[in-house]
């Protein structure tokens, strides 16, 4: 296993945490955690969760080889999208297909607010907003709050960065593969 012990733990607290569970120190990294090996009677999931419980205990995590899996998108274009496997991307989604809590800003010719990838999808500035009106962001280029794609660009950008990893083409105005950062 691998343990980090708190900042503030002392060698006996240390100690007493390990001998509970059956484990030793077998290695310590500096400025990281310690490899800790198990008595064979000890259980491993057990002892996790015991440590993982003490207020000595900053992390503890099973010592173990984690490979990533593929997530391939259900976009039946997605094989003409050869730039997504060059970066890596079905690697990256395996990881995190994305957080609805991270806020992206996109510098570019606006986004068609009308295209059904990004419904739901778009930060909204309820600051700005009424009942009427809706802001999405600002238009440097007008200096205004209307942020509607007059290009096409900008919703391109839009779609390669944030289109959900794992959509098939959506409707007719889908203009984009699936998102490198979803």
């Amino acid at each position: 296993m691998l343990v980090k012990f708190a900042s503030n733990a002392t060698p006996a607290q240390k100690q007493a945490d390990l001998d509970a569970v059956g484990g030793r120190v077998v290695t310590v990294y500096p400025d990281g955690p310690s490899l800790v090996a198990l008595a064979p009677w000890a259980d491993r999931d057990a002892a996790l969760a015991a440590l993982r419980q003490g207020a000595d205990v900053a992390y503890a995590e099973a010592n173990a080889v984690i490979h990533a899996a593929s997530i391939i998108p259900n976009d039946p274009k997605y094989t003409q999208q050869w730039g997504l496997s060059m970066i890596d991307a079905p690697q990256a989604w395996a990881v995190s297909t994305g957080n609805a809590s991270t806020i992206v800003a996109i510098l570019d010719t606006g986004i068609d607010l009308r295209n059904s990838d990004f419904s739901g999808r778009i930060w909204l500035n309820a600051a700005k907003s009424t009942a009427r009106r809706q802001v999405y962001g600002w238009n440097f280029v007008n200096n205004t709050s209307n942020t509607q794609d007059d290009n096409g660009h900008g919703t391109h950008i839009a779609g390669i960065l944030a289109r959900p990893a794992t959509t098939a083409w959506a409707s007719p105005a889908s203009t984009g593969a699936p998102g490198s950062c979803p």
